[in-house]
């Protein structure tokens, strides 16, 4: 059976991007969350087949088919706290890589973080800073229907 988070963790290893991968974990921004910040990494990936405990904005969960979904916390290491329009401008590019790959899908964006075919959710970001110290790290959680 093909395993979304597996071929991502393939990817990201060939690309040279430091991935943590595993079949099931709670939430992937949670375990990003917890981890210390590095002085070797700016970017890194965490990624998973299934998340026990995902979650989106405010108190809402994130739940999906195990093995159909992508479920993925990108983490960068940032000098300074972020932008409040961050938000925002990640959701569009998120928009704008998803509607340039493939053009022929009725793509929309529920801003700042929902993505739509036609009516339908397919992708969902949650974006979180974590700062300790004076650095600060900008998790990424992407969440994408791929098979369902």
């Amino acid at each position: 059976m093909f395993k979304v988070g597996a071929a991502t963790e393939a990817w990201a290893k060939k690309s040279g991007i430091p991935c943590a991968y595993s079949e099931s974990t709670t939430s992937t921004n949670l375990i990003a969350k917890n981890e210390k910040i590095s002085d070797s990494a700016i970017i890194s990936l965490y990624v998973t087949e299934n998340q026990t405990q995902g979650r989106g904005r405010n108190d809402h969960s994130w739940n999906a088919p195990a093995g159909e979904t992508l479920l993925s916390s990108w983490v960068f290491e940032m000098n300074a706290n972020p932008q409040p329009v961050l938000s925002a401008a990640i959701g569009l590019a998120v928009y704008n890589a998803f509607k340039t790959t493939w053009p022929w899908l009725e793509w929309s964006l529920k801003a700042p973080n929902d993505l739509f075919i036609k009516d339908k959710k397919v992708a969902g970001l949650l974006i979180e800073n974590i700062q300790e110290g004076s650095k600060n790290r900008l998790v990424i959680g992407l969440g994408v229907n791929v098979f369902a």
